[in-house]
C-alpha cells in the first residue's frame, strides 16, 4: 500500500500531542488540588471527623492517585513543551529554560543537586521563562506575567535561604521582607490577570468571580487559622493581608480563566490556571514544573501564536479541511482568508 494514499492517518508530530496533554494536566492537577491539597489537610482539623476514616481514606488515595498521574501527565507536557518552543520563532531561550528545568528536577531526584542550588536555578527558570511569556504579549498584558515572575523570585530566594547551608553564610535574621514583598507581588500579578483579556469579560463572568470572591473571603474570616496554612502550604502565601484580598484575587483569576475560555483562548485559560495552582513556594519540584508549564504555555499562546487553539488536537478537522478552504479563497472568497491565516 502507497504509504501517501492515507495523509490522515500519518503519525503526529511530538508537539501536536501539546494540546491533549495540556488539557488532561490541568484536568487532574485541579483534582489534586481540591482532593489532595485542600481537603484532606483541612478534613483533620474538623472535630469528629475520625468517625468517617473509611471515608477519608478512600477520598485520600483518590488524591495520592491523581497526584502520580498529574505528575506522569506533567512530565509528558514538558518535554513536549521543550520541543514546541523549540520550534516557535523567538522562543529558544524558553525551551532553554525548561529544558534546564526538567534537568534540576532529574538531578535533584537523583540526589546530585542540592536544596540551596535547587531552589536558585529553579527560580532563574522560572523568571527567564517568564519574561518571554511577558515578550510573546502585548501592552498591559505583560502585566500579571512580569509581577509574577518578581514574586516568584523574592518568595524563591526567601525559601533558599533557610536552607542550612544558607543559614551559615547568613548570619542575621532571614529577611521577611522577601516574603513579604513576594506575596504583595504575586497577588497583585492575580488582581491583575484579567488584563490578559482581549476585551471585557460578560457579566455572567464577572458575577461567577464575584461569587468565588466571596465565598474565598468568608471561608478565611471563618476559619483563619486553618484557611492562611493552607495559603502557605499549597500557595507560599504567607496570609499577611486581611482575608477580602485573597478573595478579591481568586475572584479575578476566576474572572480570567472563565473569560479567556469564552474568548475561545482555551489554552491561554488553561495556562493562568497552571500558573495559580503552582503558586509562588519552592514547596515540590511537582509545583514549581505546573508554573514552568503554564508560563511555557503563555509564551507559546501569545502574539506569536497564529492562535490560541493551535495548539489542541481539536484544530485537526479544520486543519484536514484546509484544502477545501484554499479552494474557496483562490475563488475569491474573502472570508476564507481567516480561516487560512489560522491554520498557519
Amino acid at each position: 500500500m502507497n504509504g501517501n494514499s492515507h495523509p490522515g492517518r500519518n503519525a503526529r508530530a511530538p508537539s501536536d500531542w501539546l494540546g491533549w496533554f495540556v488539557e488532561a494536566t490541568v484536568a487532574v492537577a485541579a483534582v489534586e488540588l481540591i482532593v489532595l491539597r485542600l481537603f484532606t489537610r483541612t478534613i483533620v482539623h474538623i472535630p469528629g471527623a475520625g468517625e468517617i476514616s473509611p471515608f477519608l481514606s478512600t477520598v485520600s488515595s483518590a488524591g495520592r492517585f491523581s497526584y502520580y498521574l498529574a505528575s506522569v501527565l506533567l512530565t509528558v507536557t514538558l518535554f513536549l513543551l521543550i520541543v514546541a518552543l523549540s520550534r516557535a520563532s523567538g522562543h529558544a531561550a524558553g525551551a532553554a529554560a525548561v529544558a534546564v528545568f526538567v534537568a534540576l528536577a532529574t538531578l535533584a531526584r537523583a540526589g546530585i543537586v542540592g536544596d540551596l542550588s535547587l531552589a536558585l536555578l529553579v527560580c532563574g527558570c522560572v523568571f527567564a521563562l517568564a519574561v518571554v511569556a511577558a515578550h510573546a504579549r502585548r501592552g498591559w498584558a505583560r502585566l500579571p506575567v512580569l509581577l509574577f515572575a518578581v514574586g516568584f523570585l523574592l518568595s524563591g530566594l526567601y525559601a533558599a535561604l533557610q536552607s542550612p547551608v544558607a543559614a551559615e553564610l547568613y548570619s542575621t535574621r532571614t529577611p521577611t521582607l522577601l516574603l513579604f514583598g513576594g506575596e504583595t507581588l504575586a497577588l497583585s500579578a492575580a488582581l491583575a490577570s484579567p488584563l490578559l483579556l482581549a476585551r471585557r469579560p460578560a457579566r455572567s463572568t464577572i458575577a461567577v468571580g464575584a461569587g468565588v470572591a466571596v465565598l474565598c473571603s468568608a471561608a478565611l474570616v471563618a476559619n483563619p487559622s486553618t484557611t492562611k496554612i493552607l495559603l502557605l502550604w499549597n500557595f507560599g502565601l504567607a496570609g499577611y493581608f486581611p482575608s477580602i484580598v485573597y478573595g478579591a484575587a481568586l475572584g479575578a483569576i476566576t474572572i480570567t480563566v472563565i473569560g479567556l475560555a469564552r474568548q475561545a483562548k482555551v489554552d491561554t485559560a488553561i495556562a493562568v490556571a497552571l500558573v495559580a495552582m503552582g503558586g509562588i513556594g519552592l514547596h515540590s519540584t511537582y509545583q514549581s514544573a505546573l508554573v514552568v508549564a503554564g508560563l511555557g504555555l503563555l509564551a507559546l499562546t501569545g502574539r506569536t501564536s497564529a492562535s490560541c487553539r493551535a495548539l489542541s488536537p481539536s484544530i485537526a478537522p479544520r486543519a484536514r479541511s484546509t484544502t477545501k478552504t484554499r479552494s474557496a479563497a483562490a475563488a475569491g472568497d474573502q472570508r476564507a482568508a481567516p480561516q487560512t491565516e489560522l491554520l498557519r
